[in-house]
């Protein structure tokens, strides 16, 4: 759900809607389970906040069979993207995407990838892999 984290928190979400809401899209999952489930989000929650409610809502859908893929943090640069590359491309120097991207999408991405934040037979796809291979 937009700006909402995925989680089925035993606390309130912030907004306070969020945890209404997504209890409410775990209804339905259980009802009318999908084929898949594919998680998605900035991932810039406080760690205590987004760990235990996305821990909770993982060990559901594992309870409900249902397999799930989750998508890291979306890459988010330190400057407008455009700028980034106008700005190396005249100085002809190779643009290294990693080198400009806000470093708690970073470390999101290895808490995920470390196993520190456990994912209860979720898939981890990390963004930030697949959009800076060369590291």
């Amino acid at each position: 759900l937009a700006s909402c984290p995925p989680g089925l928190a035993a606390k309130k979400l912030k907004p306070e809607i969020c945890s209404e809401q997504n209890a409410m899209v775990f209804r339905h999952v259980r009802k009318h389970p999908p084929d898949l489930v594919v998680l998605s989000s900035s991932w810039r929650k406080p760690r205590a906040t987004y760990r235990q409610s996305l821990q909770k809502l993982l060990r559901g859908l594992r309870k409900l069979g249902l397999p799930v893929v989750m998508l890291g943090p979306s890459l988010v640069y330190t400057k407008r993207l455009p700028d980034l590359l106008v700005k190396h491309m005249r100085a002809h120097v190779p643009f290294v995407a990693r080198d400009f991207v806000r470093p708690e999408a970073l470390a999101v991405d290895e808490e995920f990838k470390s196993g520190a934040i456990k994912l209860h037979g979720a898939t981890y796809v990390s963004i930030v892999d697949l959009l800076c291979p060369q590291g």
